[in-house]
């Protein structure tokens, strides 16, 4: 009965996160006001882009709510 149990019920995916990643997800869900799950969008959308390779200035794209 077990083996048939573990096919059919999810697996703890427990996340292992580095300390800044820990301290990003807090920041962030203190800002949204609800806990982060996919911190991966967050990450992304904060994250620093090149708005040229010719020019040296470098574009911070922002999350807008």
């Amino acid at each position: 009965m077990k083996n048939y149990f573990s096919k059919f019920l999810p697996k703890n995916r427990a996340q292992k996160l580095s300390e800044n990643d820990i301290l990003f997800r807090k920041n962030i869900s203190d800002i949204v006001g609800y806990n982060i799950h996919d911190l991966e969008i967050f990450k992304e959308a904060f994250s620093l882009k090149s708005s040229s390779k010719i020019t040296s200035k470098k574009n911070y794209e922002r999350l807008e709510f």
